[in-house]
């Protein structure tokens, strides 16, 4: 049963190819049959060499044609490969940048914190309308509490 379906897979070109080549054989071999006329053998002979090639060229020539759709398909995968390539960069110089951003802002939170811990840093930095609101606070804060 596998035999019949690998025979079968192999196509009607392969299959008529190698089957007129085999009659074509037993058709040339008929001519040391003493009742089969030598020119029958041998028109029938050349008839299905004639076939024989004709669909070996079939064959051929489809395999030719698969392998230009396999470039075509190549080309096209080689562009898709070079626009994913393109927009791989793209997002790895994005990526770095925003690295080096994240890096430089912790940076300065780590100094801000350093500053905070020493002393010497200020939530806010100190103006009279920031310390007019803070005595408003306060002094709102204490009037409440009484």
């Amino acid at each position: 049963m596998s035999w019949a379906i690998s025979i079968l897979a192999m196509g009607s070109n392969t299959l008529l190819a190698y089957g007129a080549l085999v009659l074509a054989g037993a058709a040339f071999i008929t001519r040391l049959h003493p009742l089969v006329p030598r020119i029958l053998s041998s028109m029938l002979t050349v008839c299905l060499l004639c076939v024989s090639v004709w669909h070996f060229s079939a064959r051929h020539h489809n395999h030719e044609a698969r392998l230009e759709a396999l470039n075509d398909e190549l080309r096209i995968l080689k562009q898709h490969t070079e626009m994913q390539r393109q927009v791989q960069e793209k997002a790895n110089i994005k990526l770095a940048n925003r690295i080096r951003l994240t890096t430089e802002l912790q940076e300065q939170i780590d100094d801000y914190e350093k500053a905070l811990a020493s002393g010497q840093g200020g939530a806010c930095p100190s103006d009279d309308e920031y310390d007019r609101r803070m005595r408003a606070i306060q002094i709102g804060s204490a009037s409440s509490s009484r």
